[in-house]
């Protein structure tokens, strides 16, 4: 698995995959790891509008599953309500 997401060649290029990581660190929190993806992120060409997004991307993605945790939310619900949102228009 290590070696598919370090592969230069795989499935998301690198810079897809600094954001992630940077998303990730960003809500752990890893300072070490925020510093280390950033310069890696813009060494792979992310602008720091995108580096805002993915923060702000997986601070949303956190709140909303601690939304949806804490209050008990019916799964089945939430999955008609996303099959719903992502079905082709």
């Amino acid at each position: 698995l290590q070696l598919a997401v370090t592969n230069p060649k795989g499935a998301l290029d690198g810079k897809t995959k600094q954001l992630i990581a940077l998303g990730v660190a960003a809500q752990i929190p890893c300072v070490y790891c925020v510093y280390g993806h950033t310069k890696l992120a813009k060494a792979a060409g992310a602008t720091d509008a995108q580096i805002k997004e993915a923060i702000a991307t997986a601070a949303l993605v956190r709140f909303n599953s601690t939304m949806l945790q804490g209050s008990g939310y019916d799964l089945q619900k939430f999955q008609q309500e996303v099959d719903r949102l992502s079905a082709p228009k």
